[in-house]
């Protein structure tokens, strides 16, 4: 896809090129842990995201986002960088122990008739859900920070060519993904290395003797993914079907039994996507929703020959934004996940999370103070985050937050309750 998308921007028209937009995001942030231990400081970090726009003769327009960053505190992503979830077209560059550099997104925009086209490294995002995802599933995440980072941050974007043609009152939407990128877990000795035996079996009580290398898809041609979104405004309702034939970005642990020793071989599967989005604003009130079934969801089972149990999932949100006081905004979501069968599998038949928002501005929106909070019903484990935002100028922000975990260390949550932290960072735009 990138000798492709280089090709096609050479033979563009180029004779007249405007330079529409050129700017760079300074961010500066350090992060430590309440515990007060010797390794308490988990983040030094010192990164540049800098961005341009270029518009064509022809009405076309080239977008690049890039991405720098030196970590000093190296708790996040110790050691030597691993690309092993990526495409080689969406691997980051390491610069020592500390550094990496990456492009983040680069991506024309062109019409063909009626035809709205984005090619190349792209974010996509599907539904209504606010950080509990159903069918924002095309971009892989990276957990280097668990979720405490922007979901903007965390997505890793991928190669596609993305398409929308309107079709009377309705609107077309086809991707063509050609990444094998997936999500990115930290490695053990990291921060935020998971723990929780959904991620981590232990069989009798004892690890598994080794892990096999990943087998990850990589033919850019017959591993791609594809996916189809129509969407319309009705009534007031904004509607969406949606539809992605697509690997899981999680893999699947198959478990060898063959030896004396227990070896766990990572493999990614495909699965059928198919789900919807209905919102609609009452006064001062969004009631929004989305819903999405997976035709195959395949998950480490302790009582398969191979380890793998395969069945299907549902899963919904249902949220609720209020904005009736002036410069207040209150969300609060209920996600619920079900899977057909859960006989001896590393999670639960219903899993259930609530999350609440409370967003506050002050002093002509100069100051805010922002507060989420994830709760898990089944294993009573959450998450808490907490940031005061103040704007000093246009372009300078000062923010102080504070990530507080809890719960049983074998919930999701729960197996970072020592990981609580104080953070201070500074924004800069140029």
């Amino acid at each position: 896809m990138l000798s492709a998308f280089l090709a096609f921007v050479a033979t563009a028209d180029v004779r007249v090129v405007f330079a529409d937009e050129i700017e760079f995001e300074l961010q500066t942030e350090i992060a430590a842990s309440t515990a007060f231990a010797r390794d308490a400081l988990q983040k030094s970090e010192l990164s540049i995201k800098p961005r341009f726009d270029l518009r064509f003769s022809g009405g076309s327009k080239l977008t690049g986002i890039g991405f720098a960053r030196n970590d000093f505190s190296e708790r996040l992503e110790p050691g030597k960088l691993s690309n092993d979830v990526r495409s080689p077209q969406s691997s980051r560059i390491a610069l020592g122990t500390h550094a990496d550099i990456e492009l983040r997104e680069l991506y024309l925009d062109f019409e063909i008739g009626e035809i709205q086209i984005r090619l190349g490294k792209q974010q996509v995002v599907w539904g209504q859900a606010d950080g509990l995802r159903v069918l924002d599933a095309i971009n892989p995440l990276s957990y280097r920070e668990f979720i405490l980072s922007d979901l903007e941050d965390r997505r890793i974007p991928l190669w596609m060519v993305n398409a929308e043609v309107g079709i009377g009152s309705t609107m077309l939407q086809l991707l063509w993904i050609t990444d094998q990128s997936y999500d990115e877990f930290p490695l053990d000795n990291a921060a935020f290395a998971f723990t929780a035996p959904q991620f981590r079996p232990a069989f009798n009580g004892q690890q598994p003797d080794r892990i096999r290398h990943l087998d990850k898809p990589n033919n850019w041609l017959t591993d791609s993914d594809v996916g189809l979104r129509l969407s319309a405004f009705t009534n007031g309702w904004d509607l969406t079907a949606n539809y992605l034939y697509h690997f899981q970005d999680q893999p699947v642990l198959a478990i060898d039994h063959s030896t004396d020793t227990i070896v766990l071989s990572p493999t990614y599967r495909r699965t059928h996507l198919l789900g919807g989005s209905a919102s609609k604003a009452m006064g001062d009130f969004v009631f929004r929703s989305e819903f999405g079934y997976s035709s195959h969801r395949y998950f480490t089972s302790l009582n398969k020959p191979n380890g793998i149990e395969e069945t299907y999932e549902y899963s919904v949100v249902l949220g609720l934004d209020y904005s009736g006081i002036t410069d207040l905004f209150i969300s609060g979501q209920f996600f619920q996940s079900t899977v057909a069968s859960n006989r001896a599998m590393l999670r639960t038949k219903n899993d259930k999370n609530i999350s609440l928002l409370g967003r506050r501005d002050f002093a002509n929106n100069t100051l805010s103070v922002e507060v989420l909070a994830i709760h898990n019903t089944n294993a009573s484990d959450g998450l808490v985050q907490a940031e005061l935002a103040y704007q000093l100028s246009s372009n300078l922000t000062l923010s102080i937050g504070a990530d507080v975990f809890y719960g049983n260390s074998e919930g999701l949550f729960g197996q970072f309750d020592r990981r609580d932290r104080l953070s201070l960072k500074l924004e800069i735009g140029l």
